[in-house]
């Protein structure tokens, strides 16, 4: 009779363990409950000028940011498991490729920015993830980009481009057995870790195991955990595992000391110190601190001087799926975002932009100017991005 009991309340506790953090993921219980839009505009351009999954503030210009934009994805999404193209469609690259875009909000000025590689590439360039680093090499400047490179007909890779008065030069494409499925990079602000081409080493994360077929299913409805943080040092081109055991490691955003992960699948945050051996030959992650913040969370980013972390997200995150598997999006109103503020040191957790979704919809990345007071929204199936005007 105990015998029984207990394998009962054991299955109960197995099953609600399970359910719980499914169920938070889906978000069907929550609520969405707009915030006020007063002193946002959307700002649109070309018709190109969509799906944007990420945003970098510019470190140089002021009131400047970079985007990571793909009109492909309509079709297109190898991370959701998608793909409406016909059979024959499939074996070339998409009529539509992604891009990188510059967005001066202060002035209005929006511009795609010009890769400089060859046409082939261009065809099967599809961007995710993006980090930027400022550079002095015998007394010059330098700004470099990461870039999450996701071909639809060859293997991931991120790409390493120079920013030029022309426009991006690529100067790099780093493939690894262990670049298996990435989606943020994060450059490591330590001058120790510097390759000789004064590119700075990074941190990347693989948001999934599997790539593709019923295991991927698997992998994500079981919350299966993993995924991880990645450290990829340029002096020597070695690559090695920093965290392990996350469900659907996403966004990255820190300083040289500390490191804050979303993972997804469990609707959270983490925060890693970061460690360097005495010889500066190893980095390491601890984990100290973690945050649920009620959404399927995407892209971050971090403020060192004010310890502000903004999160950005998908409250619903059952929604953005029905959403993203129909092939016509036409009249569809799109899942609703949430972009929440996260500081650590004053234990602060508020939201700063939500909508449900018929404004501006599919959050996926934000980042706020300290400077202008401005904070600008992405969104993964969305055309043009949302600029607030906002005082945090």
């Amino acid at each position: 009779m105990y015998e029984r009991l207990w394998l009962a309340i054991a299955t109960l506790a197995i099953t609600l363990a399970y359910v719980g953090p499914l169920l938070d993921l889906t978000g069907l219980t929550r609520t969405i409950i707009p915030t006020n839009h007063t002193g946002c505009v959307k700002m649109q351009s070309a018709v190109r000028f969509r799906n944007c999954e990420e945003v970098s503030l510019s470190k140089t210009e002021r009131g400047v940011v970079y985007l990571t934009c793909d009109p492909s994805r309509d079709a297109v999404n190898l991370i959701m498991g998608v793909n409406f193209l016909p059979l024959e469609e499939r074996s070339h690259p998409t009529r539509d490729h992604g891009a990188i875009w510059r967005v001066d909000y202060l002035n209005g000025d929006i511009d795609e920015v010009p890769v400089l590689k060859t046409e082939e590439f261009l065809a099967d360039f599809h961007p995710l993830g993006i980090d930027q680093a400022v550079t002095v090499k015998d007394g010059k400047e330098k700004t470099s980009f990461l870039v999450i490179n996701l071909p639809h007909h060859d293997a991931p890779a991120i790409e390493v481009f120079a920013r030029t008065e022309k426009g991006l030069a690529l100067e790099r494409t780093l493939r690894h057995p262990l670049i298996a499925h990435p989606n943020a990079v994060h450059f490591f602000d330590d001058p120790r870790f510097v390759g000789e081409d004064g590119l700075p080493s990074f941190f990347f994360t693989n948001d999934h195991y599997f790539s593709s077929g019923l295991l991927k299913t698997v992998e994500n409805f079981a919350l299966l955990p993993l995924t991880g943080v990645y450290f990829y040092d340029t002096r020597t081109d070695e690559v090695y595992p920093v965290a392990r055991g996350l469900s659907f490691a996403n966004g990255l955003a820190g300083t040289d000391s500390v490191l804050f992960v979303s993972e997804t699948n469990r609707v959270r945050v983490n925060k890693y110190k970061i460690t360097v051996n005495d010889d500066a030959t190893i980095v390491s992650l601890e984990r100290v601190d973690q945050l649920k913040v009620g959404m399927a969370a995407d892209n971050l980013h971090y403020n060192s001087q004010t310890d502000d972390l903004i999160v950005t997200g998908h409250p619903k995150a059952l929604s953005l799926l029905n959403f993203v598997k129909q092939a016509n999006h036409t009249g569809l109103q799109r899942p609703p975002s949430r972009v929440v503020l996260w500081n650590s040191q004053k234990d602060v957790v508020k939201d700063i932009f939500v909508d449900d979704g018929s404004r501006y919809g599919t959050s996926s990345g934000a980042v706020y100017d300290a400077d202008t007071h401005n904070l600008i929204v992405t969104g993964l199936y969305e055309s043009g991005i949302m600029v607030c005007d906002r005082q945090l």
